[in-house]
């Protein structure tokens, strides 16, 4: 942007690309230099060479299988994470995850149910436009707006929702997880707890206890 180029103008700061990939090795690196390139069909070909591509029809085979090779990994000490293309894909693999880690004792039963926003990531001129809204969507401010303040919280068919002001907030649908002791919660939004502390982005925390 105008910032990096007055840096390399005007201070001389040199700028450097990076090029070769140090992380990946052999096949794999390969196969990410493919991919890296737009060269998708072949970057897949090395990946099933490897045969790191597995194909189950059935969607609750798959969910299933996901789940056990999930549970094993982390027996192992493992780092896992799960990428689905949809929400609704991702809460199919997340509730076949925790039956199976509930099944195996690794966490505990259900005990209490929190609000989850997920973005909509509609643009602004979509947020103008009330015909956009589905009744129980969550708008919350982003930013401070006359008469609402930055993290204000409101639901689409209770309150009127201030079409003017789409600038300033972010649409949501909300829905319900359960939590049990033992689970892992990830952060996807800088944001502040209800007794005032900081978390973050990316952040994981793991459910000790559940009053």
């Amino acid at each position: 942007g105008s910032a990096l180029r007055l840096l390399e103008q005007e201070a001389g700061l040199k700028s450097a690309q990076l090029t070769d990939i140090v992380r990946q090795r052999e096949q794999y690196r390969q196969a990410v230099a493919y991919l890296s390139q737009g060269r998708v069909e072949a970057g897949l070909n090395v990946l099933d060479d490897l045969q790191w591509i597995h194909e189950v029809h059935d969607p609750k085979q798959r969910y299933e299988r996901i789940a056990a090779e999930y549970l094993q990994a982390t027996e192992a000490g493992k780092s896992v994470l799960v990428v689905s293309p949809t929400h609704a894909e991702s809460d199919k693999v997340t509730q076949a995850i925790r039956d199976t880690l509930q099944r195996e004792g690794k966490i505990g039963a259900d005990r209490a149910s929190v609000l989850k926003l997920t973005n909509r990531h509609v643009t602004l001129a979509e947020r103008q436009d009330g015909v956009n809204y589905t009744t129980g969507d969550v708008v919350v401010f982003t930013q401070n707006a006359t008469g609402f303040q930055k993290g204000t919280r409101l639901t689409v068919g209770v309150d009127p929702i201030p079409l003017h002001l789409a600038n300033r907030f972010s649409v949501y649908r909300a829905s319900e997880i359960k939590l049990a002791e033992g689970d892992q919660v990830r952060i996807t939004a800088n944001a502040l707890t209800a007794d005032g502390h900081r978390v973050n982005n990316g952040q994981v925390f793991t459910v000790r206890q559940i009053a």
